[in-house]
């Protein structure tokens, strides 16, 4: 073979190998792009005893889906191959769920799920009341009867005005308390002496027998 054929041949097999991997790039690109694949939507929601409606989209051969045996089923006819439409209706509210799978060349794509809400879905809980500070300390005893207990809590003045929160010490007979309702409060407290932590609108926050230490006091109060 002369110098010219030689050449001619080379250049012959290298444009043949060229087009083979270019046709092998292509197919391998086609192959990726067109995996097994099923769409459904996240969520839907419908009325007891109404019709929702859901729609599978799918790249395969062949397409299967479950559904909660709580919902009934039926298939509606939709001129693309690759869409499945359906339509499910449930009596009983609750949340169920359709589950679909799409085969193509022997390979299962993802599960895809999506949820169904038969119902109106139950309000979000309201948010918490702010806390609200304790701004007042009442204190309901009867006087005649206060343990030593009960005068080392109270006979520590310096304790009281270092609390940072307005006090007053009534005895179970003072008018203040039958006009306040005090002595009805400080009976849900479980007896006298009764501590009550009131809010700046006279709104009674807590009542409680009177604790043992002023430690005990600050705590409640919460300084």
């Amino acid at each position: 073979m002369s110098r010219l054929d030689r050449g001619r041949a080379t250049w012959f097999l290298g444009h043949i190998m060229k087009r083979i991997s270019s046709l092998s790039l292509t197919f391998l690109l086609a192959t990726t792009a067109s995996a097994q694949s099923v769409k459904l939507p996240d969520a839907v929601a419908v009325a007891p005893g109404r019709l929702a409606a859901v729609t599978v989209e799918y790249d395969g051969d062949d397409l299967r889906w479950r559904v909660s045996s709580d919902l009934d089923v039926f298939r509606e006819f939709d001129p693309d191959p690759r869409k499945i439409r359906l339509r499910l209706i449930g009596y009983a509210p609750g949340r169920y769920e359709l589950t679909a799978v799409a085969c193509k060349g022997g390979k299962l794509s993802d599960f895809a799920v999506c949820v169904i809400t038969v119902g109106v879905p139950a309000p979000p809980p309201p948010p918490p009341p702010p806390s609200q500070k304790v701004a007042w300390v009442i204190v309901v005893e009867e006087t005649a009867e206060r343990t030593p207990q009960t005068a080392r809590v109270l006979g520590d003045l310096a304790f009281w005005v270092r609390l940072g929160v307005p006090w007053r010490v009534y005895d179970k007979d003072d008018p203040v308390v039958k006009s306040n309702h005090y002595d009805v409060t400080a009976g849900r407290a479980g007896g006298l002496p009764a501590m009550l932590l009131l809010s700046d609108a006279g709104d009674v926050l807590k009542a409680i027998k009177l604790p043992a230490t002023t430690d005990e006091v600050r705590k409640e109060v919460g300084r």
